[in-house]
């Protein structure tokens, strides 16, 4: 016995000495506990860890390791994303670490959760397309809306953490610019490998390390096996009332040539508008986008609401688009972009609007709306791009062609009117950019970019609603406006940036010329057939034109956890105004000065604090100098009594940003606050009736404010495989009114609250639920109006099996004013869909809008407006898709 008890003892011994435990602390250089830390034991000249942890939210960390290790030659390291790694000799039992901040070309470190797909490293962070997809998704862009800190607006556009994005690349290339809703409703999110997000993304590599960007970038990585050979799909539905849809996606992502191939056609209410976004993005960071002023004419109908656009969307669409890249050995890339929409949409609506005036009736009008919009977009580009890090080159020709038919049957107060609109815009671009590297961080910029545009106009509105206007009040037939706008637009200019040290300076200066003409007529069919011209009073054949030069100095500064920038732009402006019917010339030179300054600081790996001012003097646009009285629409009709100067408004804007950011906890939130201030020199004036609305632009010094809040966050529950989102918006406004001969200021407020939960917990479930709550306030002297809504909608999936799915969605929204009736409206929708692998083919059947609602009532105010509006529906529908791959 005494022997068992001495054998049990001598190996508890050996034990006990056989086992070391080693603890520490681990924090920054300015004492902050840093968490997350990696604290590995290696041997000397050896990769891979004896031993390793992660330390605690106190910067703690503790390892028990094997004596045999300690002290013959090991090392014990430390990594922490954003510091220097560092390395000991293991000789004691205790250690205190103080990291230093990284330099910006270290190679960062990888962190990697342990429990989900996500691993961040320096500022990319990769999510796993598997960990957040479902098999009810379809393509990438249904797994990029359930990933915490993305957010994907109505149109499409991508944000991360609260600020869009400046690129969506595939595969490290940049094959759309800003038509990527192509890509993300097209690629089938099974090809994808990762979605990555730079979160500081400077996508001109000359400029890395010297010019940081404040906007992030997505890039989709895809599977290997889907990077060497075509992938096609094809998706044909058909159901009830004649509703169909077709799509084929035939695309190739190799690492020399990418293209992706669109055609689609369908009139079951997908909004396909936003696959062809178009707005050339700023490829050198603050170069300013050229932007030719609108015509004037607005289109009647075709209401944008919160509901799924199949809901109220009568349509009748299709979209073909080409988009190829050819990468060459050097590194020069060649693109080609074409596409060819063709966009029919009809709405019916009524709506009831009040305009309420301070000790004075309410003026009242209703209109009832049937509205036909066919819009045709052709377009066509050729980028010759190359961006390495001693040279970036960028030279881009566009033409756009966009003709576009609107006709509306209108119902105003009872009486019968016929609108008719046609134009035929046609845009063309011309882009050079380059930069090229002198020295090791000094570089040399040129930049120049030409649009010209065209865009003549008819409207055409039966019976003659305007006569007691257009006609000395004698009844007519049929009024025709002819209207044409036409501009040259050229930027251009030379920037040299010098680097020393923390310190960049730019030095830039420059040229714009711009010219428009605005030419506008009013004809009048009489009852007797003669056609007359509505008089002098209703013609423009204005001139405008102004001729820029521009100087630049921008100081920025940079250190590892702070950055400032500030720039003093001047401006000399020559401006010619000029209209021959009217004999009018008016000559002006300004010297503008607009300052703005910029600062940032990372107080720490997950907090970044931003703040932003900038002044800014803007004035009007051609549109605005008309003293020619110009219809918009079927009751709306307006003219100008300004000058150049007395276009002026003095903008003051003040923002200030709270990020954080937690990848491996999978936590964001963010939180801006902006203020502007605004002084004009002039003011719309209204008359307004039940019938029509004349407005003109006068001389008038008044000011507005505005304050806005928006906040957002995301958290993903790794217990429940869930994530939860969070965003609450604020803003308020003042805004100077002049209508009726009363001059007033109307003061609004907006508070928007959402929420959303969706969880894989159960093992054959997917769930979601979405909440949200918008309360409008608008109230001016002796008048307040108060505006709700509520939105909720909840689905659930069910997965028996992996070759079924069944999906049920319930959507609830309910309108009303105070004291008013609750407008409600309930939606139910059901699917399912079989899967079946030989061949490999998808069938589907979509039931929508069960409860067959065909129309809603819509409660909106906006200052001393109230409006009431009745939006058609579809009705319930049914739909049964087949979808399949091609090889």
């Amino acid at each position: 016995m005494k022997a068992v008890v001495l054998l049990i003892t001598l190996l508890v011994c050996e034990y006990n000495f056989a086992q070391i435990k080693i603890t520490g602390i681990v924090k920054d250089s300015s004492g902050n506990d840093i968490e997350s830390a990696v604290v590995r034991i290696l041997k000397k000249n050896a990769e891979s860890s004896v031993f390793f942890t992660m330390t605690n939210s106190k910067g703690f960390f503790e390892l028990v390791i094997a004596d045999s290790l300690y002290p013959k030659g090991s090392i014990i390291t430390v990594n922490a994303f954003g510091f220097e790694k560092q390395i000991k000799p293991l000789e004691y039992l205790y250690y205190t670490f103080s990291l230093i901040p990284e330099p910006d070309n270290l190679p960062p470190v990888t962190v990697q959760s342990r429990d989900v797909g996500i691993r961040q490293k320096g500022d990319t962070i990769n999510y796993t397309t598997t960990t957040f997809a479902s098999k009810a998704d379809r393509t990438i862009g249904d797994v990029l809306k359930k990933i915490p800190g993305i957010e994907i607006d109505q149109s499409g556009r991508i944000s991360f953490n609260g600020v869009s994005i400046n690129y969506f690349y595939i595969d490290g290339d940049n094959l759309l610019d800003d038509r990527y809703n192509l890509a993300t409703q097209s690629i089938p999110h099974e090809i994808v490998d990762k979605i990555q997000v730079i979160e500081k993304n400077q996508h001109i590599k000359v400029l890395s390390g010297i010019i940081s960007s404040d906007k992030p970038g997505i890039n989709i990585t895809l599977k290997d096996k889907n990077k060497l050979n075509w992938i096609n799909n094809v998706g044909i539905a058909g159901g009830v009332k004649n509703l169909a849809s077709f799509e084929l996606n035939a695309m190739v992502f190799k690492s020399k040539f990418k293209s992706l191939n669109v055609l689609k056609y369908n009139n079951i209410g997908q909004n396909i508008s936003g696959d062809g976004m178009n707005g050339t993005i700023s490829e050198a960071g603050n170069n300013g986008e050229i932007n030719p002023p609108q015509p004037p004419i607005l289109y009647s109908g075709i209401s944008k609401i919160d509901f799924d656009d199949s809901r109220y969307l009568f349509n009748n669409s299709g979209i073909a688009s080409l988009n190829s890249l050819l990468k060459n050995k050097t590194g020069l890339t060649y693109r080609i972009n074409l596409e060819h929409i063709s966009d029919k949409q009809q709405q019916n609506n009524q709506n009831t609007s009040v305009f309420n005036f301070p000790n004075t009736s309410p003026i009242e009008y209703s209109v009832s709306t049937f509205s036909k919009n066919h819009l045709k977009r052709s377009s066509g580009s050729i980028v010759l791009h190359l961006n390495s890090e001693k040279r970036y080159i960028n030279i881009k020709a566009e033409a756009i062609i966009r003709p576009r038919n609107n006709s509306s049957i209108i119902q105003l107060n009872g009486a019968p009117i016929k609108q008719d609109i046609s134009d035929n815009n046609t845009n063309l671009t011309l882009l050079l950019n380059g930069i090229s590297l002198v020295g090791k961080k000094n570089f040399i910029e040129f930049f120049s970019e030409s649009k010209y545009t065209s865009n003549p106009q008819k409207l055409f509105f039966t019976p003659g609603l305007f006569d007691s206007i257009l006609n000395q009040g004698n009844l007519s037939t049929r009024g025709r406006q002819e209207l044409i706008l036409s501009s040259f637009i050229s930027k251009n200019y030379i920037s040299m940036r010098w680097a020393r040290g923390n310190w960049v300076q730019a030095l830039k200066s420059g040229f714009t010329i711009e010219a428009y003409q605005l030419g506008s007529n009013i004809f009048i069919e009489q009852m007797n057939g003669i056609v007359d011209k509505a008089g002098k009073a209703f013609q423009n054949n204005l001139k405008f034109s102004t001729q820029s030069a521009f100087a630049e100095n921008e100081l920025r500064w940079k250190n590892n956890n702070t950055q400032l920038s500030f720039s003093i732009p001047i401006t000399i402006n020559n401006i010619s105004i000029s209209d021959t019917i009217r004999n009018l010339n008016d000559d002006t030179r300004l010297l503008l000065i607009q300052p703005s300054f910029n600062w940032s600081n990372k107080i720490n790996q997950k907090i970044e604090l931003s703040a932003k001012y900038l002044f800014n003097n803007q004035f009007g646009n051609i549109t605005q100098f008309n003293r020619g009285a110009v219809i918009t629409d079927y009751r709306e009709i307006g003219a100008s009594e300004l000058n150049y100067r007395e276009t002026q408004s003095a903008i003051h804007q003040i923002s200030t940003t709270f990020n954080f950011k937690h990848p491996i906890k999978i936590f964001f939130f963010n939180l801006t606050a902006r203020y502007s201030f605004q002084n004009n020199n002039s003011i719309l004036q209204s008359d307004l009736n039940s019938n029509i609305n004349k407005t003109i632009a006068l001389p008038l010094f008044n000011a507005n404010r505005s304050f806005s809040v928006n906040s957002s966050a995301s958290k993903y529950l790794f217990f429940a495989r869930s994530t939860v989102s969070l965003a609450y918006r604020f803003i308020s406004s003042n805004i100077p009114i002049f209508q009726n001969g009363l001059l007033f200021n109307a003061h609004n407020n907006i508070h928007f609250t959402s929420t959303s939960l969706t969880t894989k917990f159960l093992k054959y479930f997917t769930s979601s639920i979405k909440y949200s709550l918008l309360n409008s306030v608008s109230q001016h002297t002796g008048f307040q109006q108060r505006a709700h809504q509520i939105t909720q909608a909840y689905s659930v999936e069910y997965i028996p099996q992996s070759s079924f799915l069944v999906k049920v969605l319930m959507e609830k929204t309910a309108f009303w004013r105070d004291n008013n009736k609750i407008n409600s409206i309930l939606f139910w929708d059901a699917s399912a869909k079989f899967f079946i692998k030989k061949p490999e083919m998808q069938l589907e059947l979509i039931l929508a809008n069960l409860g067959n609602i065909d129309s809603f009532n819509r409660v909106s105010i906006a200052s001393n407006l109230t409006s009431i509006e009745q939006i058609g529906l579809r009705g319930r529908t049914a739909l049964i898709k087949i979808s399949f791959n091609l090889y």
